[in-house]
């Protein structure tokens, strides 16, 4: 009996002890468990307040890349620069416009591709077409993408690097697709296009490289290997040297964020939007996704000063970028943000009932109640301020849209106007060759060989030909626009009105009428119109001369 008790004592010191021990493990498990979460989001105010101060220092950094551009562009003035150095200029250019303002980058990758087009350095008119159908795809001319993107000469298609770059270009383009045709039978189409370009760059992706690395991530992660992806890219970002603030380190956060969120991982696809975020606005990035999407997040937590102060900023980074694409994708979050500032209203309005109950029952706390009221109403009408706002940003993003598409719309009338009318012409002008050379082989065999000198020595088919190039120009142009003469005499002085005769443009009209479809340079109007520059700067100069406004006469003729 007294064996039995001692053994029960033992047995319950035992156990006493060990559901202490067990206690203290699950109490440091909680702490850890604590503090880890106190660190995480400790370092995620630190980092958000990094992206603020970024935020505030926007305007220095965008003033940074100007100048740095400017000194690039200072290069033209070099004298005797060969093509080859005029195209690395170039080439330079567009690196530094491509994410910082679209037209522009746009403008020097055509030039580039023109020159090497002219040279025929064809490796190098691939890579500057890529390039192109690279900015036409943010555009969301996508059509105008694909065709450029047929003419790229396959032979010269020679090592890895030149196959990766064209089947990534291939897949961003139905990547980019798919964003702008989002909700629509289209997705799913460009959804899968952009996948097979990825396959396809399978075999010459390097995971050793930006380019590779990110094709064969998303590779994964849309065949929904998400863990593999993310596991990817996270070795590559530790392994690499990216610097925060180049375009690699931000499209590489970018897209690890976006994996994150196939995880349903709010954390670390917050973190890594936050320094993707970051990297862009350390690198004047204009053409981002980051902060946009960080502000969607930041709205949904109830942040929501942050996340419209974000947001003013992604609008007017779309805006100074200029994509329809970017655009297109504010104009689709915004309807959100309005609700939740509709829905901030409401909660404040509530508030403010509340507390005019309570300054009414209570009296004595009169003084705390008019503070807190005082400042609610401030937040009230800060918040009403800032919904006008958006609203008239709204307008104005819609207001461009619609002017896009007006200029789409009438481009595409232009071009259809032409192309049949200068076909027709085309098959005329054969036709009177294919007379010519009838009639002269006829003087040939009938050996009259005076009539052949003469009728070769004749310019009369010449002046036929131009005669019927000018009737179809005219013809074609009057068709677009029927009323061109009568505007353009509106913008004249009185005692310099022009006269058409036989419905048929002069010279001055003609010039402007090029004006008009976009065509500027004296060279390209002299070599149309079959006439020496001096001429057309004549004519531009006079016409400027009898115009109501000199100075912006020529820009008013290009915006009729």
């Amino acid at each position: 009996m007294i064996v039995k008790t001692t053994l029960n004592l033992k047995f319950r010191k035992v156990s006493t002890d060990t559901s202490l021990y067990m206690c203290r493990v699950i109490l440091c498990l909680l702490f850890l468990f604590s503090f880890s979460k106190l660190c995480l989001a400790q370092d995620e105010k630190e980092m958000l307040q990094q992206l603020d101060n970024l935020i505030e220092d926007q305007s220095t950094i965008i003033r940074a890349k100007e100048q740095r551009i400017q000194l690039i562009k200072d290069r033209f003035r070099v004298k005797n620069l060969t093509d080859k150095q005029i195209y690395d200029i170039n080439e330079t250019l567009y690196q530094e416009y491509m994410a910082f303002k679209c037209d522009s980058a746009y403008y020097y990758a055509t030039k580039n591709m023109e020159l090497a087009k002219r040279r025929k350095w064809w490796k190098a008119y691939n890579h500057s077409t890529l390039e192109r159908v690279h900015l036409l795809s943010l555009m969301a001319l996508f059509d105008l993408a694909e065709s450029s993107l047929s003419t790229i000469h396959k032979e010269s298609i020679e090592t890895r690097e030149d196959s990766l770059a064209y089947y990534v270009c291939y897949s961003d383009l139905h990547v980019f697709g798919a964003e702008f045709t989002e909700g629509t039978p289209f997705h799913d189409i460009n959804v899968r296009e952009a996948q097979e370009g990825r396959r396809l760059a399978l075999s010459v992706s390097s995971p050793n490289e930006v380019t590779g690395a990110t094709n064969i991530a998303n590779y994964l992660f849309n065949n929904h290997q998400v863990k593999r992806s993310i596991d990817m890219m996270t070795r590559f970002l530790a392994k690499s040297k990216l610097k925060m603030g180049s375009r690699d380190y931000s499209i590489v956060t970018s897209d690890l964020a976006f994996f994150y969120s196939g995880l349903n991982d709010r954390q670390n696809r917050k973190k890594y939007l936050i320094l993707s975020a970051m990297s862009d606005l350390k690198g004047a990035v204009m053409e981002n996704n980051s902060l946009r999407e960080l502000a969607t997040m930041l709205m949904e937590e109830g942040d929501l000063n942050r996340a419209y102060k974000y947001i003013n900023v992604s609008i007017n980074d779309a805006q100074f970028y200029g994509t329809r694409l970017r655009n297109m994708q504010i104009v689709r979050i915004m309807p959100k943000i309005v609700e939740a500032y509709q829905i901030y209203q409401h909660h404040n309005q509530r508030r403010l009932s509340i507390i005019t109950v309570i300054i009414s029952i209570i009296s004595i706390l009169f003084l705390i109640a008019l503070i807190l009221l005082t400042r609610f109403i401030l937040s009230y009408h800060k918040s009403t301020q800032m919904v006008e706002k958006m609203n008239k940003r709204l307008h104005d993003t819609v207001i461009q849209l619609t002017e896009a598409n007006k200029i789409v719309n009438e481009k595409s009338k232009i071009k259809e106007q032409y192309i049949g009318r200068f076909l027709q012409l085309a098959s005329e002008l054969i036709d009177r060759h294919e007379e010519r050379r009838r009639f002269a082989n006829r003087l040939a065999r009938e050996n009259k060989l005076s009539d052949l000198f003469a009728m070769i020595k004749s310019n009369s088919g010449l002046a036929q030909d131009v005669k019927l190039f000018y009737k179809n120009f005219d013809e074609a142009f009057l068709n677009i626009f029927p009323h061109f003469p009568q505007t353009i005499n509106s913008l004249l002085n009185p005692e310099n009105q022009i006269k058409i005769k036989d419905g048929l443009l002069n010279t001055e009209l003609r010039i402007l009428a090029l004006l008009r479809l976009g065509i500027t340079d004296n060279n390209a109007i002299a070599a149309i119109l079959r006439s020496s520059i001096t001429t057309v700067y004549t004519y531009r100069s006079k016409m400027k001369a009898k115009a109501l406004d000199k100075d912006s006469f020529e820009n008013r003729v290009m915006m009729l």
